[in-house]
This record gives C-alpha cells, sequence and structure tokens, in this order.
C-alpha cells in the first residue's frame, strides 16, 4: 500500500517539523491511506469508520513530534511500510484463522492490542561520533623506525 510512496521517498525521515516537505509527505500518506480504505470499504470489507480511525492513529504515531534532546526520532517510510504491512499481517491472521470479522480484527489489532504504538514506537537517534575525523599523521611504525 505504501510501496509506491516508498519507491518515490526511498528511507528519508518522515520529518517532525512543520517544513513544506514533511507537510508534503504526510498529506501524500493520508492520500493513499485514505485511498486503502474507501477501497476496502467499497468492497465491504469493513466499515470506513474503523478503517479511517486505523489511519488517523497511524499518521498520528508517523508524524509524533519527539523534543531533540529526548533522543528519539519518528519512523523513516521505510520503517512505516514496515509497520504497515505487519499490521495487516496481524489482521489478516485473525480474519482468516479465527474467522473474525474484519472489522472486529481492524479494532482488535489497533484499538485493543494498540499495534500501531507498538510497530511505530519511536526509534532512538544514533549518537554523534566523539572522536574528530581527521586524517592520521605517519605510517604507524613508532617513532624510532629506520
Amino acid at each position: 500500500m505504501v510501496t509506491k510512496f516508498t519507491r518515490r521517498y526511498p528511507s528519508e525521515p518522515l520529518g517532525t517539523s512543520l517544513a513544506l516537505g514533511a507537510v508534503e509527505a504526510q498529506a501524500q500518506m493520508q492520500e493513499l491511506l485514505h485511498l486503502h480504505a474507501v477501497a476496502i470499504a467499497l468492497a465491504d470489507g469493513a466499515h470506513l469508520f474503523t478503517l479511517r480511525e486505523m489511519n488517523r492513529r497511524f499518521i498520528a504515531k508517523c508524524f509524533e513530534f519527539y523534543p531533540k534532546e529526548g533522543g528519539l526520532r519518528a519512523p523513516n517510510r521505510l520503517e512505516a511500510e514496515v509497520a504497515d504491512q505487519r499490521l495487516w499481517q496481524q489482521i489478516a491472521a485473525l480474519y482468516n484463522d479465527e474467522s473474525w470479522t474484519l472489522d472486529q480484527a481492524i479494532r482488535e489489532i489497533v484499538v485493543a492490542r494498540n499495534e500501531v504504538a507498538v510497530q511505530l514506537m519511536p526509534r532512538a537517534v544514533p549518537p554523534k561520533s566523539s572522536w574528530p575525523e581527521r586524517p592520521r599523521k605517519g605510517l604507524g611504525k613508532g617513532k624510532d623506525f629506520n
């Protein structure tokens, strides 16, 4: 579902600021998720309200703001795509194996188990290198080498 979105923006961060790029990314992701929700609703898979609630929670977690002091970042596009895939795999397991309706399966995964928050939990920002990147002097054979 988010594959087209990911191909266009491979692994750039989703963005937590209100920069133009982040707003565009959020709008495009909302558009794709809404299209997917309407398609499922038109095929009588699940109620549109349930699907929109899932999309609202997904978008909110994807674009959540984390202060820089906290050392956390929002998931990038690739991580969001994997999270979406895992959510739908869990929904499909309940739907196929447990014979739940799609509405019940979505509500169980999204509301009861809160898997959206689990799959899209904030990631740690990699620490900055403490060693300055400067070229080494000499060949490393010691001071008294002849």
